[in-house]
């Protein structure tokens, strides 16, 4: 006969869990305390094997409650039934020695009963019901050590109007039996699509077989399920410990080596590793955007990095924290670079937020087409702009001849227009006149020429086009607002 008690300060709480109870030949309730104080007093007094408690209560909490229970072994098994699915709250019960921890919306009679006979199993399979040995605090801490503990996290990976028709309460209950049956360890409330299991091995079984067993749950829990769900399920799996204050840490593992299904959605398990390094992404071939090839060498970059991001295991935010900017500015550095109209370069420099929303996209294949396609639009509209330009070849012919003396004349020639026209046209299209626009691009030649010191003035003039050393001096002041020699230090 299992004796169990419960302690709930809500006493019709306690009524009804006792009425999930009543009835079962080999369970039996010594008590229902509202008060965790009484409770105590009777557990010293009489032999009790499982103590069902809440959290939440008045002057003692569940969590203080066990750590006495525990510390003067007043029983072999706590089960915790609360209202909490934090899992804050849950990671704390296993730290203080909690063997199950269950939500009272989700739990129903028969499950009830089930974790009661599992964690009465437990906890006599190592003596530990015989709380009254002056051994037993010396067992359960051996028994402590033999644990060597794994977070798996189970999320339906499965479309809404699929889970719509799903009922929670049934695939929480199944969970529950197969996960009792093959004794795997502790499952968890769900949270929101996700379940967590607590997987429990002995520390003596090599590492090895640990890991083969942990794959056989797996491949039960997933068998079982997808009969019930019409859909994918994604396992994330940590590290192991051997510490229950790390629970909290190994959590984040699993949900983090869960999350790696955003780079290959055709696997199901994901088992977290740590100490990799991740890469860095360098910026995109952006000189050869506009070639023929481009888009391709584009294409291979990302396939690249996000490859590199996969095997190191990089969390998803991360890669689209460096991928989606990355992108931005290789758009706006080859607007820079490039003389395209004011309304391609309007266009474009407010297109970041296009960009950014490829980081809602919910795989690494979505999020690399998305980008893609952004790019391949810009390169389009890129390369049209140029051949529609009716400067273009003008202003290809200004670079290619920036140290002659170029005439108004001549380049209006080159365009096929007349003088005004081109004048006119010339500002519309630049922003500035032309002698403004030939001086700015000679400065910028005569910059790179003065980065030699073994060049004279005279000869950095000439070759950017000047007529003279002092014209060059003048024109640098005006539009740099340095002298030469204050530039060159």
């Amino acid at each position: 006969m299992i004796r169990a008690i419960i302690v709930d300060d809500e006493v019709l709480a306690g009524v009804g869990i006792q009425s999930l109870i009543d009835g079962q030949e080999d369970i039996s309730v010594s008590g229902v305390f509202s008060l965790p104080e009484e409770a105590i007093e009777f557990l010293k007094e009489n032999v009790v094997d499982i103590v069902i408690t809440d959290i939440e209560m008045a002057d003692m909490n569940g969590l203080e409650l066990i750590q006495v229970v525990r510390s003067e072994n007043l029983a072999s098994g706590i089960i915790i039934l609360s209202c909490h699915d934090d899992f804050s709250y849950a990671q704390e019960a296993i730290s203080k020695g909690t063997d199950s921890y269950l939500l009272k919306h989700n739990v129903s009679r028969e499950m009830l009963v089930n974790e009661i006979k599992k964690v009465y199993q437990k906890t006599s399979d190592f003596g530990m019901n015989k709380v009254r040995r002056a051994s037993q605090g010396t067992e359960q801490k051996l028994l402590a050590e033999r644990e060597i503990y794994v977070v798996g996290i189970l999320r339906f990976d499965t479309p809404e109007y699929l889970m719509a028709d799903v009922d929670r309460m049934m695939l929480m209950h199944l969970l529950e039996k197969i996960v009792s049956h093959y004794e795997m360890g502790t499952l968890f409330a769900p949270y929101n699509r996700e379940m967590f299991i607590v997987y429990q091995f002995r520390r003596d079984m090599p590492k090895g077989d640990r890991q083969e067993l942990l794959y056989e749950n797996l491949s039960v829990i997933n068998k079982n399920i997808r009969q019930y769900i019409n859909g994918k399920i994604v396992n994330g799996i940590s590290t192991e410990s051997d510490d229950l204050k790390e629970m909290r840490e190994k959590y984040d593992e699993a949900v983090s080596a869960a999350d790696l299904c955003f780079y290959d959605s055709s696997k199901t398990v994901f088992v977290w590793r740590n100490g990799n390094k991740k890469p860095v992404l360098n910026e995109f071939s952006r000189e050869k955007l506009l070639e023929n090839n481009g888009l391709e060498i584009l294409r291979d970059e990302l396939r690249d990095f996000v490859r590199q991001a996969y095997f190191s295991q990089m969390e998803v935010w991360s890669l689209k924290g460096q991928l989606v900017p990355a992108v931005s500015r290789m758009v706006y550095a080859v607007l820079q670079e490039h003389r395209f109209s004011e309304t391609l370069q309007a266009k474009w420099s407010a297109e970041h937020l296009r960009i950014s929303a490829a980081a809602q996209a919910k795989n690494a294949d979505i999020l690399q087409e998305q980008l893609l396609e952004v790019v391949s639009q810009f390169r389009q509209e890129c390369l049209a702009d140029r051949n529609q330009d009716e400067f273009a070849e003008v202003l290809a012919y200004i670079d290619e001849n920036l140290s002659d003396k170029l005439s108004l004349k001549e380049l209006a020639e080159k365009g096929c227009m007349s003088i005004p026209s081109f004048s006119r046209k010339f500002k519309e299209r630049m922003g500035k006149t032309l002698i403004q626009y030939l001086n700015e691009c000679r400065i910028e030649k005569a910059k790179t020429l003065l980065e030699n010191k073994n060049l004279s003035l005279e000869q950095v003039a000439e070759e950017a086009g000047f007529s003279n050393a002092n014209y060059l001096i003048r024109v640098f002041k005006k539009i740099t607002g340095q002298t030469i020699g204050e530039y060159r230090k």
